[in-house]
């Protein structure tokens, strides 16, 4: 049974609209998610909630040839949407927007074709987008890296940290490790952020709420993947779909493992997999998965992939009702 919407806070009406036949712009509903973050150095892993920036543009278009979308009737300026706009598909599929014609998107990954798909075109969040040019949100600030709450993305690519944030109270801005005014860096999403917090606090992001199928990335054989809930609601681990993509198996050594972070216990302390004798969730104990087994909103999970050897995108359909 699906959660309804009302389970967040919601600042505008959800209904969904079309404001006018040329705008081909629609207006979803909006909110705001708290999220909790420990202090003493302690690490929470955090998404964005599932909140996303209005939409730029929707219509219907064609996908060709896995990267190009064909919108006869669009007028775009050139590049108006190139390197900061995203496009998200009804069927779940987003690919960030690398040029444009006046009818023609060119994306930067490979999507499927498809003809008469709908969708809509959004700007990719950032820092200043999410948490605030002036740090609304309330992160710990200060002069210097050390004195900060600390925010790392996590690139899957290298299975690294692709970089440290955080609000520099004296230049009153974002700014990575090397004091370099980052403001405008990316948060795709399906990216989870890792934050090492200075003190015990609880933050509120506002925005637009994600709304119909989404998807993500996930890595390879023996990789790890921090995939954020991607909604407003919690996302039940029976519910989110994840046994169509990872490899489940009949005990949890012998398959791709999901893991839960703990922010209060600072580890992973909820493991699960799928069980393919039972066609289950489980936990690593055997445990068949029950309603309170969740990725919370603001929330993410680890995936550690034993068995697939290439990047996938999972799937995952919106997990309330309007």
């Amino acid at each position: 049974m699906k959660t309804s919407l009302k389970t967040i806070s919601l600042l505008a009406s959800a209904a969904l609209f079309t404001l006018n036949s040329s705008s081909a712009v629609e207006t979803d509903p909006v909110g705001y998610v708290s999220v909790d973050i420990v202090g003493g150095g302690g690490t929470s892993i955090i998404s964005s909630a599932g909140l996303v920036q209005p939409a730029a543009y929707s219509n219907v278009g064609d996908i060709t040839s896995g990267n190009v979308l064909t919108v006869s009737s669009a007028s775009w300026a050139v590049d108006e949407f190139a390197g900061d706009h995203y496009v998200q598909f009804s069927n779940g599929e987003w690919s960030a927007v690398t040029s444009n014609t006046a009818t023609i998107l060119s994306l930067e990954s490979t999507v499927s074709n498809a003809t008469g798909i709908s969708f809509s075109i959004r700007p990719l969040n950032t820092f200043d987008s999410l948490f605030g040019s002036d740090n609304s949100v309330g992160f710990t600030g200060g002069t210097s890296l050390a004195q900060a709450d600390i925010v790392a993305i996590f690139d899957q690519a290298t299975q690294n940290f692709a970089g440290l944030y955080y609000y520099n109270t004296s230049r009153t801005r974002w700014e990575n490790s090397g004091n370099v005014a980052s403001g405008g860096t990316i948060l795709y999403p399906d990216e989870a952020l890792v934050v090492i917090g200075k003190s015990a606090k609880t933050i509120t992001f506002s925005g637009t709420v994600q709304l119909g199928t989404t998807s993500g990335s996930l890595a390879g054989v023996g990789q790890s993947s921090l995939l954020p809930n991607p909604y407003s609601v919690d996302v039940k681990i029976s519910e989110a779909g994840f046994e169509s993509i990872i490899v489940g198996g009949s005990n949890f050594g012998s398959s791709d493992k999901l893991f839960v972070w703990d922010s209060a216990a600072q580890q992973f302390n909820k493991l699960y997999y799928y069980d393919t004798d039972d066609s289950q969730w489980k936990t690593s104990s055997n445990v068949v998965v029950g309603d309170t087994d969740i990725i919370q909103v603001g929330g993410a999970v680890l995936i550690v992939r034993s068995n697939a050897s290439v990047t996938e995108n999972w799937v995952l359909d919106q997990p309330f009702t309007l």
